[in-house]
């Protein structure tokens, strides 16, 4: 039963701040214009791999989850460009998006790694 709980959480835990992140991405003036877009796209990209790599894809290639992530960033520019006022696609974006995603699939690795180093 614990286990079960632990796994609904983890998941929650990716597909909650998607969920939210999908929202800001979408809205016509961002709720977080205070961070920079830098920061806000590498910090939102690196938690969402961490998160996703330990929810859905414990073992097996980074790759997987990084392509999804960075399709997804893609859909999001996408959605800016054409249809959210005020907003604009950007190219820059794609490639902050995907240092997150690199940081947090090397992270995710470095973590796997220590957990059986030390397991």
């Amino acid at each position: 039963m614990i286990a079960r709980a632990r796994s609904v959480f983890v998941k929650a835990a990716f597909w909650i701040p998607l969920a939210i992140c999908s929202a800001v991405a979408c809205t016509p003036s961002p709720m977080v214009a205070d961070l920079s877009g830098v920061v806000a796209h590498a910090a939102a990209f690196f938690y969402l791999t961490l998160a996703l790599c330990f929810a859905h894809f414990r073992r097996g290639p980074l790759l997987d989850p990084a392509i999804w992530l960075l399709a997804f960033g893609v859909l999001l520019e996408l959605a800016q460009l054409l249809f959210v006022a005020g907003r604009s696609g950007e190219l820059l974006d794609l490639v902050i998006d995907g240092a997150g995603i690199g940081l947090g699939c090397a992270v995710y690795a470095w973590l796997v790694d220590f957990k059986v180093a030390f397991a």
